[in-house]
């Protein structure tokens, strides 16, 4: 399964992490136990005819419906009948627990609304349906702790106090919508939309937006197993009849909403940015501005040609005439002056929604600037830290950390293992040089009390043991400072 895309916006809003790690959804129904007479229909696709039903316990449920769910994830007609043989030889577990795996599934099929099945081999998928599951529980184990939760699971199934979580996978997602006059939309996620992502209840969000409701719409969706778990999260649960005998399902309790593809790509309220917004009001005034001053020019051509037929027309009728079509003037006026001042209004308010956003992005800077002062000061305390623990002097390892500060982690961690190792060689150096001190001050009691000849003796023998020493100090002195050894 190829990971999720992530986009600048979802980025932003701190969700990168959260949807990378939550591509994966559980959506719950009914179990019910298969009896005798339907135990061939379940395990029809695990052998061929040779399987033990004494060792299999056969159950039967509805996996999944396309429809929007009470968690706001919504499975289209298209997707899910692409998906719909993936449960198949799929794990079943009990309550999740990829530790508890119990069995598998071992067949699926398809019904409609009405509990009649739908061939596998329509070329159009139908707009609205149910995949439902065929599965074993394996009865016997060796585990005596794993045999005593398989018995109280089948004892709970036969008490109709159990439920299926089908488990999904999914690669990518993108919108629905239903809007406050409940019309139902398809927004594909992409750079321009995917601000819409944090208001998905799936990522912490209220899944509303400006009125409107927001639901994540799965994409290339893979069915990966079923859950046995006590709590139903589906209200709208189904139980199974006799699977051999699909048209007495009952579906009347499925609950319906189908918000697939019927308006795709329509632009709701509030999604287009600023400068959009701008541009198309403006557009709009200006042209509703020039709509009025057209007739206005009109209406006053017209009066003028009226003021020189005074001469040739009945006065009175034309006064009238004259007189509304002013009073129209007047109106027309007044309208366009109007939409001057709603111009001038709505500009204010765009200078002062960029006021708001550049205070607001002068404090993410500031932020982010503190944030990185304070990052770098733990990371030199952190490191202080380690060459302090090594046996540093705080002052010593405090000037070994600053003159390194341009390393990463890695380079750190080589050099700090470098410095720790030439302390500890100066420590044996130190060691040895303050011996042979002990030892000069002997010898020279000794000469004290010698013969020249002797003196000279010892002293070509003390030389040749000097030499030696002295360039073993060199050596430890120059691995400490990093010096070249000659």
């Amino acid at each position: 399964m190829e990971s999720i895309k992530i986009y600048k916006a979802e980025a932003s809003d701190g969700l990168g992490d959260t949807i990378q790690s939550n591509n994966s959804i559980a959506y719950s129904s009914v179990v019910e136990v298969g009896n005798k007479t339907n135990i061939k229909t379940i395990l029809s696709s695990v052998t061929d005819k040779k399987y033990n039903i004494e060792t299999l316990y056969a159950v039967k449920s509805l996996l999944v419906s396309t429809n929007w769910n009470k968690n706001d994830d919504v499975f289209s007609p298209q997707d899910t009948w692409a998906a719909r043989h993936t449960p198949i030889n799929t794990q079943t577990n009990i309550e999740h627990n990829q530790d508890q795996i119990v069995g598998h599934i071992t067949s699926v099929w398809v019904v409609d609304n009405n509990g009649k099945l739908i061939k596998d081999d329509v070329t159009e998928a139908p707009d609205y349906f149910h995949v439902c599951d065929g599965s074993v529980i394996y009865k016997y184990w060796q585990n005596a702790e794993l045999q005593k939760k398989v018995d109280n699971l089948i004892e709970k199934i036969n008490a109709g106090e159990m439920h299926v979580s089908m488990e999904c996978l999914f690669s990518n997602f993108d919108y629905a919508i239903i809007s406050p006059e409940d019309e139902y939309y398809t927004i594909a996620r992409n750079e321009d939309t995917a601000f819409l992502t944090k208001h998905l209840r799936s990522y912490g969000g209220s899944g509303i937006f400006e009125d409107y409701r927001v639901g994540r719409l799965l994409r290339g969706q893979v069915f990966s197993g079923k859950g046995y778990v006590e709590v139903p999260a589906n209200p709208n649960s189904i139980i199974f009849d006799d699977p051999s005998s699909l048209t007495n399902f009952s579906f009347s309790s499925a609950k319906r909403e189908n918000p697939f593809d019927t308006h795709v790509g329509v632009v709701v309220a509030g999604t287009k940015n600023k400068n959009d917004m701008e541009n198309d009001m403006s557009d709009m005034y200006k042209e509703q501005l020039d709509e009025v001053k057209a007739a206005v020019a009109s209406l006053t051509s017209e009066n003028d040609n009226l003021k020189q037929q005074l001469s040739e027309a009945n006065v009175s009728v034309l006064n009238e005439t004259i007189t509304k079509l002013e009073a129209d003037n007047q109106v027309l006026t007044e309208a366009g002056d109007k939409l001057n001042s709603d111009i001038k209004q709505n500009t204010a308010k765009i200078n002062e929604l960029e006021g708001e956003a550049a205070v607001l992005n002068s404090a993410k800077e500031e932020a982010e600037t503190e944030l990185t002062k304070v990052k770098a000061e733990k990371l030199f305390a952190n490191r202080v830290s380690i060459l302090v623990e090594g046996g540093l002097s705080k002052e010593d390892a405090e000037t070994k950390v600053s003159k390194f500060e341009y390393l990463n982690d890695e380079q750190f961690e080589e050099i700090s293992a470098t410095i720790l190792v030439n302390k500890s060689d100066t420590e044996t150096t130190e060691e040895v040089i303050e011996e042979e001190t002990d030892v000069a001050s002997a010898s020279e009691e000794v000469l004290e009390d010698a013969e020249p000849t002797d003196v000279e003796d010892a002293m070509g023998a003390a030389n040749d043991d000097d030499t030696g020493q002295q360039e073993s100090v060199r050596t430890a002195m120059a691995k400490l400072f990093g010096a070249e050894v000659k």
